[in-house]
């Protein structure tokens, strides 16, 4: 049977309104937790200690929103052993997360308060209440280094996950989309960067990634950052945007101008490159093999070896991208990781000159969903059941 690579989710307006059920919420917390103590028994530990944003997130199903976003470690940390997953928070949050997130708090063993100072208040109290051998998300507290081992779990996301970056996929790609159609030209960037990141914090998205650039500083810059200049014929916006610790990517392109035939070609190329990295990640498969692809990809449109002048992405979930390969990098762990029903990716291929495709795919056991795209759009078809986002011309 032929697979179908990019099968359309839900209605825009039937995204944005998707709402898990508490019974969903804790069954993703259960399911996680076994996967943490996988981890434990795989490496004879008595416990882990979660500590990091995106290790929390998703052991807690995104139970509290962080509180300083450039910070690594969370105001929130988790011990989880064989018989018990206990929450550590400091005596200033430890009321609103007990008010505020009261039925989730009571799902977890039990909520350990520690004080905000000195700052080892946080290990110094998980490693009492660890046994002698214990893992944790970073290096640096002792115990045994386990963040590779829980990239590698969390990769697959939970049934909730799914529907939760499904909807979260709608909300960005529709603040994107309302945010590129309004544009004028001749408005700065900085304007066009304000109303995106206002479209997408009313939806609770934090935008941990956004690019709003044109004209010739999109053919000079890879990431053109908005710097208060006027864009008159050719517009970028990219974005990453996270909610309740999940990522998505996605990047629209809009010109005041027909495109000519070489830009068409150059998207279109893109178009392939995507189409044939992306198809190659079905469950079973490696992420060598992924990567394999894209090396093949550049090179059957006639760029062979372009991959290397931009950064391709990769596997996207818990952080804006889960772990950074190449078609070089043969002797990398995450090479011979294998594809699971239940990954999501975020390939951007792109070429100089101001050329890129980018969306966010969740890969299932037989079709791969673009959880960032629209019918709306204008489409490039990349070949039988696979299209990507094109440039909106105005």
């Amino acid at each position: 049977m032929a697979r179908d690579i990019c099968k359309n989710v839900l209605e825009m307006e039937q995204r944005s309104v998707i709402q898990n059920t508490f019974g969903e919420w804790k069954l993703h917390v259960d399911e996680v937790l076994d996967r943490v103590r996988s981890i434990a028994d795989a490496r004879s530990l008595d416990a882990l200690i979660l500590s990091r944003s995106t290790s929390i997130a998703w052991a807690t199903g995104g139970l509290s929103p962080r509180i300083d976003r450039t910070a690594d470690s969370d105001p929130v940390w988790l011990i989880v052993s064989r018989d018990s997953a206990v929450l550590v928070t400091n005596v200033v949050e430890a009321e609103r997360l007990s008010s505020e997130s009261r039925a989730g708090v009571a799902h977890f063993s039990s909520l350990v308060t520690v004080p905000w100072s000195p700052s080892t208040a946080y290990a110094e109290v998980c490693m009492q209440l660890c046994g002698n051998r214990f893992g944790i998300d970073r290096p640096g507290l002792g115990g045994v280094d386990v963040s590779d081992d829980l990239i590698a779990e969390r990769l697959s996301l939970t049934g909730f996950a799914q529907s939760e970056i499904r909807c979260l996929g709608g909300d960005v790609t529709e603040a994107v989309e309302t945010s590129a159609r309004s544009w004028s030209p001749g408005e700065v960037d900085r304007e066009i960067a304000a109303r995106l990141c206002f479209k997408l914090e009313k939806r609770g998205i934090e935008p941990t990634v956004i690019l709003v650039g044109g004209d010739e500083r999109v053919r000079s810059f890879r990431h053109p950052v908005a710097v208060g200049e006027s864009i008159g014929e050719y517009l970028m916006l990219v974005v990453v945007g996270m909610r309740k610790g999940l990522h998505v990517a996605t990047t629209r392109f809009v010109s005041s101008r027909k495109l000519a035939v070489s830009e068409r070609r150059r998207f279109f190329e893109l178009a392939v490159i995507q189409s044939m990295v992306v198809s190659r990640a079905t469950p079973g498969s490696s992420y060598g093999t992924v990567y394999g692809a894209l090396d093949e990809a550049y090179r059957a449109v006639g760029h062979a070896g372009d991959w290397r002048e931009h950064f391709q992405g990769g596997p996207i979930g818990y952080q804006q991208r889960e772990f950074e390969l190449s078609p070089d990098d043969q002797t990398s762990r995450w090479y011979g990781q294998v594809v699971k029903s239940g990954d999501a990716v975020a390939f951007n291929p792109s070429f100089s000159g101001g050329f890129k495709v980018e969306d966010t795919y969740l890969v299932g056991s037989t079709v791969i969903e673009c959880v960032t795209r629209s019918d709306s759009w204008p489409l490039i078809e990349a070949g039988e059941a696979f299209s990507v986002a094109g440039v909106l011309e105005i």
